[in-house]
């Protein structure tokens, strides 16, 4: 049964990275998202990055992998991480990289270069690039634990003195989840959902109202209501600039 389970992932791995590799290929600055598992790719300049989030025998996820693929088509195995990563950006040609254990670092061609530490309280939730500074974003009002709702969104920048506060909290009032982020032309977009809760600290996606806010470097803005098809969540991303949106069925085989 185990042996069965392994080749599952191996196969599930082994299709997910082939589907990245033909999407990057074509568009290498597509995907610039992380949904906290599974494969992306980042751009990062000449290449396309790709983090491949990999799982043990029984479906734990154990560590990630960061392949290259290069302009001429040539793709290689670039680096292995023992956590595995949560959210990713690129930011100057390098990666910043949060992984589960909310530790955070620079890797640059496949090296790890330097840590960084987060901001005190607060749970990294994702991380886009703003005119050339780092932003995290993380949920207000609630704790620094893992699929916890909360009332708001919090950002951070990365400057040269630290973790710096750039907006106050953005109060949605009601009881959300933080889903995601990706810098636009006009700033940084944030998704989150508003939901009550299936189980402690699980939404309920199928009776989720989505929206998305602009964060302009300086404050908030231009909240959007999103309307999706029934049974589906978006995953958040960029194209050439402008907000892209994935939409991933809720059931199973779908």
């Amino acid at each position: 049964m185990a042996d069965r389970r392994i080749w599952k992932v191996v196969l599930a791995t082994t299709g997910l990275t082939a589907l990245v590799i033909v999407v990057a290929t074509f568009d290498p600055g597509f995907l610039r998202t992380y949904a906290g598992g599974g494969v992306v790719a980042v751009s990062t300049g000449e290449r396309a990055e790709i983090l491949v989030v990999t799982a043990g025998p029984m479906g734990w996820r154990s560590g990630t992998e960061i392949y290259w693929l290069e302009a001429d088509g040539t793709f290689e195995k670039a680096a292995t991480f023992d956590p595995p990563a949560h959210c990713v950006t690129a930011l100057d040609g390098r990666l910043f990289v949060t992984f589960r254990d909310q530790s955070s670092g620079i890797i640059e061609d496949g090296r790890w270069v330097r840590g960084v530490a987060r901001p005190s309280g607060f749970r990294i939730h994702d991380v886009a690039p703003l005119d050339g500074v780092l932003h995290a974003f993380s949920m207000a009002n609630g704790t620094v634990e893992p699929f916890r709702p909360g009332s708001g969104i919090r950002v951070m920048a990365l400057t040269e003195d630290g973790w710096q506060a750039p907006a106050p909290d953005y109060d949605v009032e009601e009881k959300s989840w933080f889903m995601g982020c990706v810098e636009v032309d006009e700033g940084i977009r944030v998704l989150y959902a508003q939901s009550e809760e299936r189980l402690a600290g699980v939404p309920d996606i199928e009776k989720a109202e989505w929206f998305h806010v602009l964060f302009d470097g300086s404050g908030w803005r231009d909240k959007v209501r999103l309307t999706l098809p029934e049974k589906v969540f978006p995953g958040i991303g960029a194209y050439q600039g402008r907000l892209a949106f994935t939409l991933v069925p809720i059931e199973r085989g779908e």
